[in-house]
């Protein structure tokens, strides 16, 4: 293994470390976003058929994505650093 493959494994890395701050900070926003939609209907005097599943569905949708995409990232980070020693 040469300088040069660690150099660009530790950048890979450095990469995906930052990846993976910014999908933590895209799912609390959906979540927050959930909740708010949740929420809504709890503070509402109308009943449950004034929801509007297709958002939260949507939200959720785009945060199981994310989950997917963050466990890649990690596993991604695992291979490299059992790979190259980090």
């Amino acid at each position: 293994m040469s300088n040069y493959e660690r150099d660009r494994a530790l950048g890979q890395y450095t990469v995906l470390k930052e990846k993976i701050y910014r999908l933590g900070i895209k799912a609390q926003s959906l979540v927050d976003s959930i909740n708010v939609e949740m929420n809504a209907f709890a503070l509402a005097e109308s009943d449950f058929s004034d929801m509007d599943f297709q958002k939260i569905e949507t939200l959720v949708k785009e945060l199981r994505q994310l989950q997917s995409d963050y466990k890649e990232a990690v596993s991604r980070m695992t291979n490299l650093k059992d790979t190259y020693n980090f």
